[in-house]
């Protein structure tokens, strides 16, 4: 890993470690992704917590948003 990649990661690890959970982002990620927001926060949130579509999909998020999150991630 990278330097900038690696400060980039330790810095969203330590934004969301300490109050959110994996189910949390899960729902916060589904969130933004139905209401047509796919910014940093929504990218940093899937990096941290290694979600998966699948995942993503087994929870509700739309068709649409799967297939966005499945370019980004793999």
């Amino acid at each position: 890993m990278g330097k900038a990649k690696k400060r980039n990661f330790d810095k969203c690890k330590h934004l969301y470690s300490m109050c959110m959970k994996r189910e949390d982002a899960i729902n916060k990620v589904i969130e933004r992704l139905n209401a047509n927001i796919f910014d940093v926060e929504s990218k940093n949130l899937i990096t941290l917590f290694g979600l998966h579509p699948e995942e993503l999909s087994e929870n509700g998020a739309s068709w649409e948003s799967v297939k966005l999150v499945d370019r980004y991630v793999f």
